[in-house]
């Protein structure tokens, strides 16, 4: 897959299995008790990946940690890039921190999760969120707005203080 024109964005993935089927009913567009028990509130998608260069290059959190992959092992899959217009600056620093991620082996932040379970219940407790967010760790999703605040594009934090608070569900829903 050509993914020249792409570099920078984000790429949303809608996965298979288990794990994917909690995350899509877990992570919400908006939070609250009247979100979690709606279906208009829930994203088709579980998984994010920043496009890192072209051939379908990409940089993605996992289980195992921050790694680099490519595209193709999502053949078959739905798929839905982000489209924001960026400078070729932005360009080069979502990358220059995607990379970052996995050369400096950053492993998956599970603690994410649980705040994010939490959060979805419209609870104010930001303790998990906080904690999250100070850990040398990320979620998929939290990988990319970070890669995003870093160049500058704000809109990928989705309205959210902090990066471990972003869902895939949020950084789907920002593109309308």
């Amino acid at each position: 897959m050509d993914t020249s024109d792409k570099v920078g964005q984000y790429v949303l993935v809608r996965t298979r299995g288990f794990y994917p089927s909690v995350i899509r009913f877990f992570c919400l567009k908006r939070r609250g008790w009247k979100a979690f028990f709606s279906r208009a509130s829930r994203s088709r998608f579980d998984h994010v990946a920043v496009v890192v260069g072209p051939g379908g290059q990409i940089v993605e959190a996992e289980p195992g940690g921050a790694r680099r992959s490519n595209l193709s092992e999502y053949d078959g899959y739905e798929l839905r890039f982000s489209s924001d217009p960026l400078t070729d600056d932005q360009r080069a620093k979502i990358v220059e921190k995607a990379d970052w991620y996995v050369d400096n082996h950053i492993p998956y932040g599970w603690t994410d999760i649980a705040g994010l379970a939490v959060r979805c219940l419209d609870s104010d407790d930001y303790v998990l969120i906080r904690r999250a967010d100070q850990q040398r760790a990320a979620i998929c999703s939290q990988l990319a707005a970070v890669c995003g605040e870093y160049a500058g594009v704000t809109a990928w934090m989705c309205g959210q203080q902090l990066a471990a608070g972003v869902t895939p569900a949020m950084m789907d829903a920002r593109l309308g």
